[in-house]
């Protein structure tokens, strides 16, 4: 079971929320996504933060954790671990692991061709 934990990204003063858009030569390549990652030593909400600040630069404080979801994707079993995360700032530094970001509100989420279960993390922490 492959552990990923994951930052849905809110800017609350603006109502918007972050997403990323995948490396060309990625898995899913060109989807939308939220910043995260695989769990390893460190628990799962510490990975949240962690990649959040790897792939944006930005610096999140945890709000909620919706429950966990267990799919599999080209026949690898996996554990999402979401977490409703709020940054104050929009100033976005992306890593070389996405090609873009944007910030939208949430109701935009469906003009983007985001990754599979994107509109249910939204859900999973009442977005």
């Amino acid at each position: 079971m492959i552990e990923v934990a994951k930052a849905v990204t809110y800017h609350p003063g603006e109502d918007e929320i972050l997403i990323v858009q995948r490396a060309k030569k990625d898995t899913n390549p060109l989807k939308w996504e939220f910043p995260g990652g695989s769990v390893e030593e460190e628990g799962a909400e510490e990975t949240a933060v962690r990649e959040l600040k790897e792939e944006t630069g930005l610096k999140g404080k945890i709000v909620e954790k919706s429950a966990e979801k267990e799919i599999v994707i080209d026949n690898r079993e996996f554990r999402f671990h979401l977490f409703l995360t709020h940054v104050t700032s929009k100033d976005v530094e992306l890593s070389h692991e996405h090609e873009r970001h944007e910030w939208i509100k949430t109701e935009e989420a469906k003009n983007f061709h985001t990754v599979e279960g994107f509109k249910k993390d939204l859900k999973a922490v009442n977005l």
